[in-house]
């Protein structure tokens, strides 16, 4: 029988199974079924290390290969000391990383890999020092490419000699993006395409995941050899439609819910809300951090949002929001403005925002980061670790590209006061009563232009009012989302 690694190395189509740990009866089942191989996950399940010898040896007893995705370089050794038929590397964004990984999958010269032939891999010994190094070398190394800069390193890594396949993880290119609930965002369809592109280029296998038979057939279409299906995803389809044929009408769809965030933001500002909404809404989270205007903001929200949807907007976001709504006002459902002002840049605010520039180039991203993860919070806030590191995380996601553009849009923006009065859906406005960067009269004011809207004060809360109180915001939004 031809070795899994030639048929993998060689292009033949290959159909797998991404299984989750335990589930030792669907690892027979896709052996009984003659799937190819599978991919056992440790990365987002438990790595238990003697579940898993399990796994392995219920896999290769009924003839299916078994690759394992790992968490980090540092576990690949005992999982190839299994001996499986290769490692799927997550999170791999750069050269460096990749060859982290192919340390730990090859022995010398190729990589660093702690060599021992009494191993499973080894057949306990009876294997000879020589056969068991001539085996290893079937052992195969997939790296997954999941964020914007290994995207832009994909065709070195794919380069790189000992990595066999190159991966799209959609779901987390997803998140960086801010594009998580929708799979049919172009960007992912145009990264999925550049990864197969650059791993077709090198010479190695693209593979991708899918989550039903007509997307394997088309993704082996597009060219990929190697197809998994994501069983998880698979097995919740399946039990949906069961339960949805119980007597029982179907709830109503909830509605989409865009939510942007405020400058140096990103998704996580709104998780909390998003977590405690329930099933009220459909949460899609969106980025503010690729565009230097707000005109351009906007229109980048337009052009990924659903036709119609609820939008609610945290600071910068809630400025975007606003814009949003003067260009395309049919789309909008209703409005929720947080932690916000509708006024114009103020002069204090544009010699603000030169410094910071000023200091961006001075003194680097790291130090202003700080700073404004600190400065956004109520001074009894500015000591709280989780909230600052949150900050501080975020910033970093934007990063000082971003920045400098979100500072450019702040100083060209204009007031929206005027606009808000023809605001004809439920509006929200949400207020931090310690907030000291968009102070309550700010909402005040807002309120003042617009008969439509309703005014939450939160006491306890500063100008990151999704962040440090997120069941008090979500608690507002389930009502406007109500009316």
């Amino acid at each position: 029988m031809t070795p899994f690694a030639t048929r993998f190395r060689r292009g033949d189509r290959l159909l797998g199974a991404l299984v989750r740990m335990p589930n030792e009866n669907l690892v027979e089942l896709a052996g009984l079924v003659g799937l190819d191989y599978l991919v056992i996950d440790t990365e987002h399940g438990p790595g238990d290390q003697l579940a898993l010898t399990h796994h392995v040896v219920a896999a290769q007893a009924n003839g299916i290969a078994v690759i394992v995705r790992v968490g980090r370089p540092d576990e690949v050794l005992r999982v190839l000391d299994l001996g499986v038929h290769g490692i799927l590397a997550p999170h791999v964004s750069s050269v460096d990383q990749a060859r982290a990984y192919l340390d730990a999958v090859h022995y010398p010269p190729l990589g660093r890999r702690g060599f021992a032939a009494y191993t499973r891999a080894g057949n306990y010994g009876l294997r000879t020092a020589t056969e068991h190094l001539d085996a290893s070398r079937e052992s195969l190394l997939i790296t997954m490419i999941e964020d914007p800069d290994g995207l832009a390193a994909a065709g070195d890594i794919a380069g790189l000699d000992g990595v066999d396949g190159l991966m799209l993880g959609p779901a987390d290119l997803a998140c960086e993006l801010g594009a998580v609930g929708r799979p049919d965002d172009p960007r992912i369809a145009a990264a999925g395409q550049a990864v197969r592109d650059r791993a077709r280029a090198a010479g190695i296998v693209p593979v991708s995941i899918v989550g039903a038979p007509e997307a394997a057939e088309r993704a082996f279409a597009a060219g990929d050899t190697a197809v998994m299906f994501n069983v998880q995803l698979l097995l919740g389809q399946l039990f949906t439609r069961l339960a949805a044929s119980g007597p029982e009408p179907a709830e109503a769809a909830p509605e989409p819910l865009v939510l942007l965030p405020g400058m140096l933001g990103d998704a996580t500002v709104w998780e909390g809300v998003a977590t405690e909404l329930g099933r009220v809404a459909e949460p899609r989270f969106d980025r503010i951090d690729l565009d230097a205007s707000i005109p351009g903001m906007a229109d980048s929200v337009l052009a990924v949002a659903p036709e119609r949807f609820a939008l609610a907007g945290h600071s910068l976001g809630a400025i975007v929001a606003l814009e949003i709504v003067r260009r395309a006002p049919e789309r909008v459902t209703r409005l929720a403005l947080v932690n916000a002002s509708g006024r114009g840049p103020s002069d204090d605010q544009q010699a603000a925002w030169s410094t910071l520039l000023e200091h961006l180039d001075s003194d680097g991203f790291d130090g202003v980061a700080a700073d404004l993860a600190r400065a956004t919070l109520p001074p009894t806030r500015r000591a709280d670790p989780a909230l600052v590191a949150a900050g501080e995380r975020m910033a970093r996601a934007v990063g000082p590209d971003g920045l400098r553009r979100q500072l450019r849009a702040q100083q060209a923006r204009t007031s929206y006061l005027d606009d808000v009065a023809a605001i004809d859906v439920p509006v929200l406005i949400v207020s931090g009563a310690l907030d000291e960067v968009c102070p309550p009269a700010r909402q005040d004011e807002l309120l003042a232009h617009c008969p439509r809207a309703r005014l939450v004060t939160l006491d306890d809360a500063g100008h990151m009012a999704p962040l440090e109180r997120p069941a008090e915001v979500a608690a507002a939004l389930r009502r406007w989302l109500a009316e």
